[in-house]
């Protein structure tokens, strides 16, 4: 169904920019793929405004798809019980193989804070991982979405994977 905010969001489409506007193509391959959840805290989640944040929304709620990294409303953690506080943070610079410093910086904040498990991404290429005090820390998954030869040495996870299989 096209409504006026999907007329909105067509107006805006710059087509020399990579986007994905179809949400009947979209809820299909995100469940094709088997992804159960996604993460929407990244740099391009207002690209175009609330118009395209909220249409996101709504088109990942339609598809009964789990997603975090936005709220809207306050949240309130003293009320939260939890075994395993998880931080999922995008950040690190674009390309990228090894962290920044200030990303060190918030690890050791966050992990006094008590986080188990920090999982990184933005770099769009595999960064180092370690554990620390049974705590686990990924300072970036890889490339999932974006063409493998964009990233230095078309290094994805799945090629990174395959090549260590080799070995």
């Amino acid at each position: 169904m096209i409504d006026d905010d999907h007329l909105k969001l067509r107006a805006q489409f710059d087509s020399s920019k990579q986007s994905c506007l179809n949400a009947e193509m979209f809820n299909f391959l995100i469940r094709f793929a088997g992804f159960n959840a996604v993460a929407v805290a990244n740099n391009h989640f207002n690209d175009f405004g609330g118009v395209g944040s909220n249409f996101t929304v709504s088109v990942l709620q339609d598809a009964g798809m789990k997603y975090f990294g936005v709220s809207y409303g306050p949240y309130d953690s003293s009320q939260s019980k939890v075994d395993i506080m998880v931080v999922y943070i995008h950040w690190g610079g674009e390309l990228f193989v090894n962290p920044v410093p200030y990303q060190l910086h918030i690890t050791q904040h966050l992990m006094s804070l008590g986080v188990h498990v920090i999982i990184g991404s933005h770099s769009h290429v595999l960064q180092q991982h370690f554990y620390h005090d049974n705590k686990a820390v990924k300072f970036c998954l890889g490339n999932f979405l974006f063409p493998p030869g964009r990233t230095p040495g078309g290094n994805n996870p799945v090629m990174y994977m395959k090549s260590h299989e080799l070995e």
